[in-house]
């Protein structure tokens, strides 16, 4: 047993060596957006208000969803409040989810 990690085999070395760079299209990868971003906000307080949520951006969402899909606003404004549009299923909690579109 090694002591040290050896590293990738040399076929696979010398093929990463052929891989070319990203730093021309660096712009384009997800792990390097927002370069200026802080993590030094204030955190939540005690509470959630509704100003807290935010919904999900349209372009995030597949084409064709309906409108309502990726915002619980109207449930959290509901009587009574239903805080989210999917639950597990108790009776298949690993497998199933229940989708509940809105009333009206």
């Amino acid at each position: 047993m090694a002591e040290f990690d050896p590293g990738p085999p040399p076929e696979v070395a010398e093929h990463f060596d052929k891989v070319p760079s990203y730093a021309p299209h660096r712009d384009l990868f997800w792990y390097d957006w927002d370069p200026d971003g802080r993590n030094s906000g204030p955190n939540y307080g005690e509470r959630f208000s509704e100003s807290d949520y935010a919904p999900v951006p349209r372009g995030d969402l597949p084409f064709g969803v309906p409108s309502w899909l990726g915002d619980d606003a109207r449930g959290r404004q509901s009587r009574p409040k239903r805080r989210n549009t999917v639950e597990r299923d108790p009776a298949d909690l690993l497998n199933t989810l229940i989708w509940r579109a809105p009333a009206g």
